[in-house]
């Protein structure tokens, strides 16, 4: 996984998650979600989009960007969502695979 995440950053030129998802082309936009619901990946017309809570702080948007841009390179994300009243998100496979890479994200974070 952390050898997936170097890669990315490499050949990108970068470990921002704003701009990783701008070259990735996955849209990011902000709705007003459920407050268990911090974000989630999407499809629409066959563009990806990453919806994030327009409660969360910049940090929480960070974090939360890195999670669903594993999705997206990992699951070939879809419909995936962010919960805050779970352990720390959904409690599975796919959700854990996503949560261990966005810690390697956030590490190669300068």
């Amino acid at each position: 996984m952390k050898l997936r995440v170097k890669s990315l950053v490499q050949k990108y030129g970068t470990a921002n998650p704003f701009h990783l998802a701008d070259k990735l082309d996955l849209k990011i936009m902000h709705a007003s979600l459920p407050a268990h619901i911090r974000g989630m990946l999407t499809y629409v017309l066959r563009r990806k989009y990453i919806i994030l809570n327009d409660k969360l702080s910049y940090i929480g948007q960070k974090i939360t960007i890195c999670h669903e841009i594993g999705h997206s390179q990992l699951h070939n994300g879809y419909g995936y969502y962010l919960h805050t009243d779970k352990s720390y998100y959904i409690p599975g496979r796919q959700e854990q695979e996503a949560n261990e890479y966005a810690i390697h994200l956030r590490s190669e974070e300068h």
